[in-house]
């Protein structure tokens, strides 16, 4: 069963280009880090790897989003993976929730 994909109307699409992603500077890192460990539902997750740290803001720079991206895992060699899987593959973790300010 296919879903219709419904397009944003003006009043959307005018609030979505306000949207931007940028990368998190070193001094709002601790503010990410606690904000992704009390919204996503694995908490703040251990430090394992290179990582890259995004968060989509508003217009007036609210923060709605956050994306980490990590480097794949590192396997032994002869380990077997799956195409589904994506060893090679950057996995990303995001808040299943905005974070917009209560």
């Amino acid at each position: 069963m296919e879903k219709t994909l419904r397009l944003p109307n003006c009043e959307e699409q005018v609030v979505l280009h306000q949207v931007q992603v940028r990368l998190v500077e070193r001094a709002e890192l601790e503010n990410f880090k606690q904000l992704l460990d009390e919204h996503h539902y694995l908490g703040s997750l251990k430090e394992v790897g290179q990582r890259l740290h995004y968060v989509a803001t508003d217009a007036q720079g609210q923060w709605l989003a956050l994306l980490v991206f990590s480097a794949p895992a590192k396997h032994p060699p002869g380990f077997q993976t799956s195409t589904a899987s994506g060893a090679y593959r950057a996995t990303i973790e995001a808040t299943s929730r905005l974070l917009y300010a209560s």
